[in-house]
């Protein structure tokens, strides 16, 4: 029976784990000539931990502020992300 697949959907938080998925969904995307969407994931350990902390340091930095770097973070690392896919084709 075969797959008809059209749209796949991976999570990341450009872990070292999630490396080897992030790169079977490329392969598999290309495979099967579907649409690949990509989706960073921030751990809520880390979230929570930050904006906890965010208190008691002598900063600046708010939990908005804090929500903005992980965002420019991760379209940093999606575009590098992208870029290497595609340069493996």
């Amino acid at each position: 029976m075969p797959v008809d697949m059209q749209t796949l959907l991976v999570a990341t938080d450009f872990s070292a784990a999630s490396e080897p998925a992030t790169t079977y969904a490329f392969c598999l995307t290309r495979a099967l000539r579907a649409r690949l969407y990509l989706l960073h994931v921030v751990p809520e350990e880390e979230l929570r931990l930050m904006t906890a902390i965010s208190q008691h340091l002598q900063s600046s930095l708010t939990p908005a502020t804090l929500t903005d770097i992980f965002y420019a973070e991760a379209d940093k690392r999606m575009t590098k992300l992208l870029r290497s896919s595609v340069a493996e084709r």
